[in-house]
């Protein structure tokens, strides 16, 4: 179980995580990596269900990490609406 964040913990992340959704690396990485899933998609074969699986966990732990970076964001603004 995770512990209440206080809002100055929370502003903190929601700055860090707008840095790194604003980070031209992580962002051309993250889509380096969804091409090669995409990729790797195209070239399995009907009926080879772990590789695909294996692909699909791929792909939402790309989207899991970009979901993290934008609650982040958001609750961030919401703790600086509530400190007004």
């Amino acid at each position: 179980q995770f512990a209440m964040r206080s809002d100055p913990q929370v502003l903190a992340d929601a700055r860090a995580a707008s840095r790194l959704q604003d980070d031209e690396d992580l962002t051309r990485f993250l889509v380096e990596m969804e091409d090669a899933i995409f990729g790797s998609f195209r070239s399995v074969k009907v009926g080879e269900t772990k590789e695909l699986e294996q692909l699909h966990a791929q792909l939402s732990g790309i989207e899991m990490i970009r979901a993290k970076l934008r609650s982040l964001v958001d609750d961030g603004a919401i703790a600086q609406q509530k400190s007004k």
